[in-house]
């Protein structure tokens, strides 16, 4: 589990970051953007090459804070090895991790 504390530029709210990150990961196969403001647990990642993401309020107005979370025994090891194998290999990115 992590967590990231982020400074928010003028103009710029966790919605809108929360936004861009669906966008950015909306055709991977193992990252998953959560609803605003949803806690995070190893629960929805365990035993799979997941990660969760999820963009929370803070109590001051210019600062988010991102959780993420990831089975580490998968996806930490093991899981990013075969990832990225069958990228190199061209096979498909999921292959063998689900």
């Amino acid at each position: 589990l992590s967590t990231i504390y982020v400074d928010l530029n003028k103009g710029i709210t966790i919605n809108r970051l929360h936004n861009a990150l669906v966008k950015f990961y909306k055709n991977s196969n193992f990252v998953k953007i959560v609803n605003l403001n949803s806690m995070l647990s190893t629960n929805s990642v365990i035993n799979t090459n997941n990660c969760n993401i999820s963009v929370c309020k803070s109590k001051y107005k210019d600062k988010a804070v991102i959780l993420s979370i990831i089975d580490n025994l998968i996806k930490g090891g093991a899981g990013q090895a075969v990832q990225n194998m069958n990228i190199l290999k061209n096979f498909k990115e999921d292959q063998g991790l689900r």
